[in-house]
């Protein structure tokens, strides 16, 4: 809940957690990382965006 509580970090925090919670497992590497990875791409994403 704390993680959506800030409106500019609502998307990336969700965005990392559905792709966590998919159990996607590609090249041998789980769903931890690439949901890291893919928060954080959102994250630069939409604050280029904004800018």
């Amino acid at each position: 809940m704390a993680a959506l509580a800030d409106e500019h970090e609502r998307e990336p925090a969700l965005i990392a957690f559905l792709v966590t919670a998919s159990g996607v497992s590609l090249a041998g590497i789980g769903a931890p990382f690439w949901g890291l990875l893919a928060g954080a791409l959102a994250a630069l994403a939409l604050r280029a965006r904004r800018r």
